[in-house]
């Protein structure tokens, strides 16, 4: 495979996260090409099976049939368990989720040119939508409104209409600064969208986001800016991910943030206060926590992380109440390195098929998996795959084995929380903190059965 690396997704080791290696990385998931796989090829295919809520529970057995050429064929027995358990739908969830993309005409341009967004909308938010981590647009400038009823209607419950970070004037003190104008142009803003969101009867799910990660002393900005917001608009849900050990149920804000093994590290009294006033608190991860010992979703990791994740949320939902979110700050950043600074300029194309070479049609490309989100100020690898979960194909989206092992994750977490305490002794065998964790895929798949069993069982007692 070296001597092919330039057809590969071929990751360079990553300066910013300890032990990340290098080599090809798999990752995306995309449609067979009718060429089929070409002889002397190993291809890995990714079989996913859609099953309706009219299914009849029980084992059943299926086939999968693969054609040879020049002629032949080969059989893959199949089998399927399908439990009379169901989890709720994604407008049923009452898991809060906010998994932003970049979703706007000139992220696609490089690739596609002019038109291709307009085109394939939604089918990008129909991946998401699937995969329950509804796209979500938290910028400066809100989607189109037929964007927020499109996405609404299938499911999507919590929709960021702003972020007032796009409209501070500076920073001092590690703080943003607001004029009045700045708080002004805020409300401005707000005002059409809000009104047009009450028009469809969906003003209840919106939120204005701000202040990413500021510190503690940033408070009285918090203040100014999210308490003009509440007065101007009283129904309107403030949110925001900074990482203090303790926020005052004051604060005009309603849905707490917070980064992930932090609730670990503070501990779980830190927010009780907080949630008992009352209030939301989410939780997060991105480029942090970055060291091995952390369940995270980069392409180095083995991808059942990310479903861990959801498993550790779900344990501590069910102990203490909380969290009752999830937050990713990005899904679908594409930035190869742009300079000499960084290793050399890549050129931006799509992830297309090979079309020629010993690996033509094949799930090798050589898209660029090192993701320079900082580039500019940092033009370093920070973490390959970090804020991109799904591809760029010619014809729409094309998803990723790690935006499967986060589906797979949330609907665990409404496994488990459908369980309820019995639930707990079963995720401490695979999960007990964000250092203490087993990745062993037949462990998890034996305990979602065991989970499983207790509803039916419950069910079938309550019948």
């Amino acid at each position: 495979m070296e001597s092919n690396a330039k057809h590969c997704r071929w990751a360079f080791a990553s300066g910013r996260v300890p032990d990340s290696g290098g080599g090809w990385r798999p990752d995306p998931l995309r449609p067979l090409v009718s060429a089929g796989v070409p002889s002397n090829v190993a291809q890995p295919l990714w079989v996913q099976c859609f099953v309706s809520e009219l299914a009849d529970a029980g084992r059943h057995e299926a086939e999968l049939l693969l054609t040879l050429h020049p002629g032949g064929s080969v059989c893959v027995d199949l089998s399927l368990e399908i439990w009379n358990v169901s989890i709720p739908s994604l407008e049923q969830s009452k898991v809060g989720s906010a998994w932003r993309g970049m979703w706007r005409s000139p992220e696609f341009e490089p690739y596609y040119g002019p038109g291709y967004w307009e085109k394939n909308k939604q089918t990008w938010f129909d991946l998401m939508l699937d995969h329950r981590t509804p796209p979500d647009m938290v910028q400066k400038h809100p989607r189109p409104i037929d964007d927020f009823v499109y996405i609404s209607g299938k499911g999507t419950k919590w929709l960021g209409i702003l972020n007032v970070g796009g409209y501070k004037s500076g920073h001092a003190n590690g703080c943003p600064q607001y004029t009045d104008n700045d708080i002004e142009s805020i409300l401005q803003n707000i005002k059409p969208t809000l009104e047009a969101l009450q028009d469809k009867k969906l003003q209840n799910r919106s939120y204005v986001y701000g202040f990413d990660e500021v510190p503690a002393h940033c408070e009285p900005q918090l203040r100014q800016v999210f308490g003009a917001v509440k007065e101007a608009f009283p129904g309107l849900n403030t949110m925001a991910a900074i990482n203090w050990e303790h926020l005052p149920t004051d604060l005009p804000l309603d849905i707490w943030v917070l980064q992930y093994q932090l609730f670990d590290q503070f501990g779980p009294e830190a927010s009780r206060t907080w949630t008992e006033a009352g209030k939301d608190l989410w939780l997060y991860h991105c480029i942090e926590p970055g060291g091995p010992q952390y369940l995270n979703t980069f392409a180095e990791r083995p991808s059942i992380q990310g479903r861990l994740l959801f498993w550790l949320a779900a344990l501590w939902e069910i102990q203490y109440g909380r969290p009752t979110g999830w937050l990713y700050y990005e899904m679908n950043v594409w930035k190869p390195c742009n300079g000499p600074t960084c290793g050399g300029a890549v050129h931006k194309h799509p992830i297309a098929w090979l079309s020629e070479g010993d690996f033509r049609g094949t799930a090798f490309t050589d898209w660029p998996e090192a993701n320079f989100i900082w580039q500019g100020q940092y033009d370093t690898i920070f973490a390959n795959g970090d804020g991109q979960f799904v591809y760029p194909c010619p014809d729409g989206p094309c998803g990723s084995v790690r935006l499967d092992a986060i589906r797979d994750g949330l609907e665990d977490w409404e496994l488990f929380r459908a369980v309820g305490s019995e639930a707990v002794p079963l995720i401490k065998r695979v999960v007990q903190s964000p250092t203490k964790w087993n990745a062993d895929p037949q462990q998890v798949l034996s305990i979602r059965a065991e989970a499983a069993k207790i509803l039916m069982t419950r069910n079938a007692n309550l019948g």
